[in-house]
């Protein structure tokens, strides 16, 4: 996978509370608005992420912020 667009925003993906798909996509747009990345890009993103299933969420998270799996 290359290198996300913003490598210093991390994104908690794990078993527990943060693993689920809900979680995941609020944690990157919170990311994303402490970035100062506008709004309707942040929901373009988010509509992208939740098009599909639970690896696709995965998948356009990663585009954006390092995943942690710990």
């Amino acid at each position: 996978m290359a290198e996300p667009i913003y490598p210093d925003l991390v994104v908690p993906v794990n078993d527990g509370p943060d693993g689920n798909a809900m979680m995941i996509v609020a944690n990157l747009r919170r990311g994303l608005q402490h970035r100062h990345v506008s709004a309707d890009k942040i929901s373009e993103i988010t509509t992208e992420a939740l098009s599909s299933d639970y690896n696709h969420v995965l998948q356009t998270v990663g585009k954006y912020a390092t995943l942690d799996q710990s």
